[in-house]
C-alpha cells in the first residue's frame, strides 16, 4: 500500500511538473522579451556562386548613407529556369503609394549579388534568428538564399542588420539601377499624388494615384462613411489626373502657404504631391486662404470624376 502511494504521489508531481511547462508554452511572450534559434547544421560557408533565388528586407533608420525606409530586393526564378528581379524602397511614415519596380538580371548581375552576399560576411549568421518582441517595425533584417548547388542561406533579426551599411549601399545601388527605379524618379514631373480628406467619425476620402513603371497611372480610392465603407476600387486611369492636380497646386500658389496662423477646421483637407524625388505638402489647417481652401477641397471632385464615382 505504501508502495501505490508513493508511486501515485510520484506521477502526480510529475503531471504537475508537466502540466506547469504546457502553460508555459502557451503564454504569449511580453513585449522586450526575446527569443533565439541557432540550427546547429547550418553552413557558414557556401562554395557555390550560382544564386538561384535571394530575398532580402532590411530597415535604415540609422545608416548615414541610406535613406530611413524599408528596402525589398528580390530575385526570383520562374519554371523555365527565367530570373525576375524586384525591387522596392517605401519611407518610413510617409503616405505615398510605392511602386515595385521588375527588371531580369543578367548574369554579369547575377555574379555581382553573389560577390557582394560573400563580401558581406552575413553567411557567418545562417541559421540563426533573432526577435525580440514589441519593438516598432523599424529595425533589422530578413535573408534567404538559395543556391543551384542545394546550398542555402537564411537568417534574420528584427532589432540588428547584420548586413554591414557598405553592403545595403551596394545592394541598394544594384538593384535600384538595374529595376529602373533609379531612372524612373530622375524627373520633375509630378508622379505620386496622395489626398485626404477627413470628419472624424463622419466621412474619409482617401486617393493614392501613381505613374507606374510602365506609364501607366493607377489611382486606388476609398470612401468611408459614419465609419462603414462604401467605395474601395483601384483602377488605370488617364495619366492628365496628373495635369489637373498639378494646375490647381500650381495656379493657385500652394507652394508658398505658411503653416501659421493656423485655420480652424472641423473637416480636413490634406494634398501629398512628389515630383520625381520633391514632395511637397498642403493642408487646410494651415495659413491658407479662402480661394486656396476652395481649391485644394475642389480636388475631390477632380479625383471622383476620373474614378467614375
Amino acid at each position: 500500500m505504501k508502495r501505490f502511494f508513493r508511486t501515485a504521489v510520484i506521477v502526480l508531481a510529475l503531471f504537475s511538473i508537466l502540466s506547469a511547462f504546457g502553460c508555459k508554452k502557451d503564454e504569449p511572450i511580453e513585449d522586450g522579451g526575446h527569443s533565439s534559434y541557432s540550427d546547429p547544421d547550418a553552413p557558414k560557408q557556401i562554395k557555390s556562386g550560382e544564386i538561384k533565388a535571394f530575398s532580402l528586407e532590411f530597415k535604415s533608420d540609422y545608416y548615414k548613407n541610406l535613406d530611413t525606409g524599408t528596402y525589398r530586393m528580390s530575385v526570383e526564378s520562374g519554371p523555365d529556369g527565367k530570373l525576375t528581379g524586384k525591387y522596392y524602397y517605401a519611407p518610413f511614415n510617409d503616405y505615398f503609394a510605392e511602386n515595385t519596380y521588375e527588371f531580369e538580371p543578367d548574369t554579369s548581375f547575377m555574379k555581382e549579388l553573389d560577390a557582394v552576399i560573400k563580401e558581406s560576411g552575413i553567411i557567418a549568421f545562417n541559421g540563426t534568428v533573432e526577435k525580440t518582441y514589441g519593438i516598432a517595425d523599424e529595425y533589422g533584417y530578413d535573408i534567404s538564399i538559395k543556391y543551384r548547388s542545394g546550398e542555402s542561406v537564411s537568417c534574420s533579426d528584427n532589432v540588428n542588420n547584420r548586413i554591414p551599411e557598405e553592403s545595403c549601399v551596394k545592394l541598394r545601388d544594384m538593384f535600384c539601377k538595374a529595376s529602373g527605379a533609379q531612372k524612373y524618379s530622375d524627373t520633375d514631373r509630378l508622379q505620386n499624388v496622395y489626398y485626404r480628406v477627413s470628419e472624424q467619425y463622419k466621412y474619409l476620402f482617401t486617393a493614392n494615384i501613381i505613374e507606374k513603371q510602365d506609364g501607366t497611372v493607377s489611382c486606388k480610392l476609398s470612401i468611408r462613411e459614419n465609419d462603414k465603407q462604401i467605395y474601395d476600387e483601384t483602377k488605370t486611369v488617364p495619366a492628365s489626373v496628373f495635369d489637373d492636380i498639378d494646375a490647381v497646386y500650381k495656379d493657385n500658389d500652394m507652394e508658398h502657404i505658411e503653416d501659421f496662423p493656423r485655420r480652424g477646421n472641423d473637416i480636413i483637407h490634406q494634398l501629398d504631391l512628389r515630383y520625381g524625388k520633391d514632395e511637397r505638402h498642403v493642408s487646410s489647417n494651415t495659413a491658407i486662404s479662402d480661394s486656396q481652401l476652395d481649391a485644394l477641397k475642389g480636388i475631390e471632385g477632380i479625383i471622383r470624376e476620373y474614378m467614375g464615382v
